[in-house]
């Protein structure tokens, strides 16, 4: 029997970048394990479609003939498809409310939910987590926040000059500007531009 992995298209947020497999790894569990691929194409992506294709995943809109659906973040609850087996952060581990419609949906479709906020170790520790990466951007995105509180208060400074996180094509376009930011603040301080 043919092994078939999707990977679902980030839909919640028209920001989510993020994959839950890169193409390397794609390629990797291909070669290795026999598993096909089928990835939903994407125009925002971090990794783009000839990516994928470039692995010999198949890149299609469809999951529908995939039995295992990988995803970053929850899925909405009309394309939740009977009897599947689903892997995401889904954001319902702690009883959050704007997520119990869609956990309701997978148990009446007898749905497998792999959430990977419950992938643990041995002694109980998480395996699966928002990493350094995602500290960075929320550090990119409160100084941007801050510059925003600022100018609603009728201060614009430095970091008013900063976009949020997902608006940078790079970590390293990012650490640039906030340089390019601190050293202003440290050259002239804080001020209104």
């Amino acid at each position: 029997m043919e092994k078939r992995i999707g990977i679902r298209r980030e839909d919640r947020s028209p920001w989510e970048r993020r994959v839950p497999l890169i193409p390397e790894h794609v390629k990797e569990l291909s070669e290795k394990h026999g598993i096909k691929f089928w990835v939903q194409s994407s125009k925002i992506r971090i990794f783009s479609d000839e990516d994928y294709l470039h692995v010999d995943a198949k890149v299609e809109d469809s999951l529908s003939h995939c039995p295992i659906i990988f995803a970053v973040k929850e899925i909405p609850v009309h394309l939740i498809e009977h009897g599947k087996v689903y892997i995401f952060f889904s954001h319902t581990t702690k009883g959050q409310k704007h997520n119990m419609p869609m956990l309701k949906k997978m148990i009446d479709e007898k749905c497998t939910l792999i959430d990977y906020e419950k992938i643990l170790d041995e002694k109980g520790q998480r395996l699966v987590f928002f990493g350094t990466q995602a500290g960075q951007a929320g550090m990119v995105d409160s100084l941007w926040a801050y510059g925003q509180k600022l100018k609603i208060e009728g201060i614009e400074t430095q970091f008013s000059m900063l976009r949020q996180s997902y608006e940078y094509l790079s970590l390293k376009e990012a650490k640039e500007k906030i340089k390019k930011i601190g050293k202003s603040i440290n050259d002239e301080g804080l001020h209104t531009l």
